[in-house]
């Protein structure tokens, strides 16, 4: 089997959108064999060898995932724009219980005005 039968011109991987045409023809064709001779189990089996046998992150993820694992380092990219803020629905998935009572406690310190115009609104839409 060609390696056009199997990899359109235009052929990309949804998830990572990698290019299939870099991908060997090779591994291709022995991927068609396995699930046409072996079934899917075969190639699920293949694959997962693969998978094993990829090379560690590149240089510098690591860094990233731990990165954003610093409450610290987020909030400041938050505020430099480098990444996008929660939404206010967001935040309130985010925090229940307790936790959200200090979220509520912290922006009414922070905001007292806009605090006393959230609650005095919340109000009349009641009565």
């Amino acid at each position: 089997m060609a390696s056009e039968d199997l990899m359109p011109e235009n052929a990309t991987n949804p998830v990572g959108g990698t290019d299939y045409r870099t991908v060997p023809v090779e591994l291709l064709n022995s991927a068609a064999g396995l699930l046409h001779n072996g079934g899917f189990f075969a190639l699920a089996d293949a694959l997962n060898g693969i998978i094993d046998a990829s090379p560690a992150p590149a240089p510098g993820e690591d860094q990233v995932e731990t990165a954003l694992r610093d409450p610290a380092t987020v909030h400041i990219n938050m505020l430099r724009g480098g990444i996008a803020k929660p939404t206010p629905a967001q935040v309130g998935h985010l925090y229940r219980g307790d936790e959200a009572a200090e979220v509520i406690r912290e922006v009414a310190r922070q905001n007292p005005d806009a605090a006393r115009e959230t609650l005095t609104r919340m109000e009349k839409a009641d009565d």
